[in-house]
């Protein structure tokens, strides 16, 4: 894990989890994170716009994000790099990455989201299944799924716990809210937390595999930012 005025390389994990308050940093509600499109590398980027590829609740966008005077788009606080991760699994993760992008859903529909809390899928969504083009992620889940593609899952995804129903319930109200129904998965599912990601690059463990996931869902173990301790969150 490291500060964000570190170099910056294509398919590094971007982790945006506080805002900057007269001079402090305070948590986000909830934690978000994309990957790198591109490298940065060699000099201080506090002050650069990094081109990210990144799961919003209607789709995977590609959008800029800053370290420092964030404004509207998303602060990098921290981001996570596997270091040996080669140039060609780190093209692998931007292609897939690309490539979901890049595809266009066969249906026309206001306000048509592709966010899906659940299980994950990159070729169907739950609320569209005869449709092509679509898919159904999380920022995290999407994340995961570049890596996996490229043979480097960061996460052993069949250890996570099942996801509460008052969690569930939660999410439902708001994803309604926001994006509309249907978009959270009624029956059991685990959850993948972006800060189960984080860890993973802290402790440095691919795929990290934890006997017990409860102390490492809350994002707030990373405020005041950057933390570097190899210790295990109490």
């Amino acid at each position: 894990m490291r500060a964000a005025s570190q170099p910056i390389r294509k398919g590094d994990v971007l982790f945006y989890l506080a805002d900057e308050d007269a001079g402090n940093w305070v948590k986000t509600k909830t934690a978000h994170v994309g990957l790198a499109a591109r490298d940065h590398p060699g000099r201080d980027i506090s002050s650069m716009q990094v081109l990210v590829y990144h799961m919003t609740l209607t789709q995977v966008e590609r959008d800029y994000w800053k370290c420092r005077d964030a404004g509207s788009c998303c602060y990098i606080n921290l981001f996570g790099s596997c270091e040996d991760l080669g140039g060609p699994r780190r093209s692998k993760i931007i292609d897939t990455a690309a490539k979901t992008h890049n595809s266009k859903p066969s249906i026309i529909k206001d306000n048509l989201s592709r966010y899906y809390f659940g299980n994950p899928s990159r070729k169907t969504h739950p609320l569209y299944d005869r449709a092509e083009g679509m898919y159904a992620f999380t920022c995290a889940t999407f994340v995961h799924d570049c890596y996996k593609e490229a043979k480097k899952p960061l996460i052993n995804f069949a250890n996570i716990e099942f996801i509460s129903d008052e969690e569930r319930r939660k999410f439902e109200a708001m994803l309604t809210r926001h994006i509309g129904p249907g978009h959270v998965q009624q029956t059991p599912f685990k959850r993948l937390n972006p800060s189960y990601l984080a860890h993973a690059f802290r402790l440095a463990r691919y795929p990290l595999n934890l006997a017990d996931w409860s102390g490492y869902r809350d994002h707030g173990f990373f405020v005041p930012l950057p933390i570097v301790s190899d210790e295990p969150p109490a």
